[in-house]
């Protein structure tokens, strides 16, 4: 990915001089060796610059290749389970993973969940009629969104939200309006 054109034609020069003359140490070969050296270095230090001034935009680009330049890896197990048993087989370690975070989370139970009031007792019965929604507000809200957020529940993908963004700020201007007035929020299907 980080490999430019002159790079490449570089690289592809240096074959065809070997090809030639079928030894690394014949002058040419060395010469043309040395251009495909540097060629690479200033290909890769360009794309690494450029990754580096794009990394508050796109972060995503910039740990992606880190990650494939470390040479770390990192490994999981083996683990052992409430028996003192090792477990080694990836299966087996996901299950216990699986236990250990369940019982760190507690089950809501859903059938007693209380109603939220509308209307907030010590503002004197005014609700909530205090907040208001601008298009310049919502717009504001949108541009805070960063493109390599990954898409929410509603699978719209962040950067998708951002090309659209100056469209987008009125309808949902207009969708905040009216749940304030009508005091309910629209179920999923419509």
């Amino acid at each position: 990915m980080w490999l430019t054109y002159k790079a490449l034609k570089y690289v592809k020069s240096k074959h065809r001089v070997f090809r030639k003359y079928k030894d690394s140490h014949h002058p040419a070969c060395v010469r043309a060796s040395r251009l495909v050296s540097r060629e690479v270095k200033k290909a890769k230090l360009n794309y690494e610059k450029k990754l580096a001034e794009n990394i508050k935009k796109d972060s995503k680009s910039f740990f992606a290749y880190v990650r494939g330049r470390s040479q770390a890896t990192r490994k999981l197990g083996p683990l052992s389970d409430s028996g003192g048993n090792l477990v080694e087989s990836i299966e087996g370690m996901s299950e216990l993973f699986n236990e250990a975070f369940g019982k760190v989370f507690t089950k809501e139970n859903l059938s007693d969940i209380p109603e939220a009031k509308w209307v907030f007792p010590d503002k004197g019965g005014l609700g909530l009629c205090d907040i208001s929604f601008d298009e310049a507000s919502v717009l504001k809200s949108l541009e805070k969104l960063r493109d390599d957020k990954a898409a929410g529940a509603d699978e719209l993908v962040p950067r998708f939200l951002n090309l659209i963004k100056q469209k987008l700020a009125c309808p949902l201007t207009i969708l905040f309006q009216s749940i304030m007035v009508c005091e309910s929020v629209p179920n999923e299907r419509g």
